[in-house]
């Protein structure tokens, strides 16, 4: 199998919202990849309702071999995350009655992370990476060099999500929407960090003495940290606040606030010059 096919469909299958022919068009090696690991073997179903993913296909050895990556994805979440190795040895060995070869094993685990991609966050031996093609290739060269953890979904989770999108929309790029879960609601956050002056990204404290709110100044030390998106989202600003799962909704109100905060800091130095002449 050439890589440059293979990589063609992982990234049809890391989208968001998946194409027809994953987006590969023509009679090239890419799409009759394709077409035999995934249309054939009923992975990729493509009718008029769209196109989407299918974990339980008719074929058995398909549906058994795509079980074994369900089951060790829904154990993360029992266990704690877990070593990709443990993975491909079960699918690579001839004992589970698999056998999978090695070269084709990112094409069906992207297709079952497309599923959990909410769910799913990977990490190297130094954090959170990014759920992308070159990840995906470099487990399978490394396997025992990745981790899997499992976050477990929720509306809280998912309106809190669509909050700060609302929040920071005017730093949205629409084209990264597409090849994440929540990692562009972090680069948005970002930009905006990066479009305040630098009056307002050192503030500390105002002409007349008034300190910033820690609260706020919490939310700013974080992003000025490369944290990846499920990291910072669901584990550090939480952790900051001392929130869990029921309070996501008033940590968006609170970042929501800290950024009608940021944004007015020069308006309120203006209005205290003035009033100094």
């Amino acid at each position: 199998i050439t890589i440059n096919s293979r990589n063609k469909i992982i990234a049809g299958l890391l989208r968001n919202n998946l194409e027809k022919n994953l987006g590969l068009t023509g009679f090239g090696q890419d799409v009759s990849i394709m077409r035999s690991t995934l249309l054939r073997t009923g992975v990729v179903v493509e009718n008029n309702e769209g196109v989407k993913i299918q974990l339980k296909p008719e074929d058995i050895y398909i549906n058994n071999m795509l079980g074994e990556i369900i089951d060790f994805i829904i154990e993360t979440g029992r266990t704690g995350r877990k070593s990709f190795d443990v993975l491909y040895n079960k699918l690579i060995s001839q004992e589970n009655h698999i056998g999978l070869r090695k070269g084709v094993i990112p094409i069906y685990l992207a297709a079952v992370i497309h599923v959990y991609k909410n769910e799913v966050v990977i990490f190297d031996q130094h954090g959170e990476v990014p759920l992308n093609v070159d990840v995906i290739i470099e487990i399978n060269t490394n396997p025992s060099d990745f981790f899997l953890a499992y976050l477990d979904w929720n509306p809280e989770k998912e309106e809190y999500i669509y909050n700060l999108e609302y929040i920071f929309k005017d730093y949205l790029i629409e084209n990264e929407k597409g090849i994440s879960s929540y990692e562009y609601i972090v680069s948005a956050m970002r930009r905006w960090y990066l479009s305040l002056p630098k009056y307002s990204k050192e503030f500390k404290k105002s002409m007349l003495g008034i300190e910033a709110k820690s609260t706020y100044q919490k939310i700013i030390k974080l992003l000025k940290q490369n944290h990846g998106g499920h990291t910072l989202l669901f584990d550090k600003l939480p952790k900051a606040f001392g929130y869990s799962d029921k309070k996501y909704i008033r940590l968006s109100e609170i970042i929501k606030e800290a950024r009608d905060y940021y944004d007015g800091l020069l308006i309120q130095l203006k209005d205290a010059l003035i009033k100094e002449v």
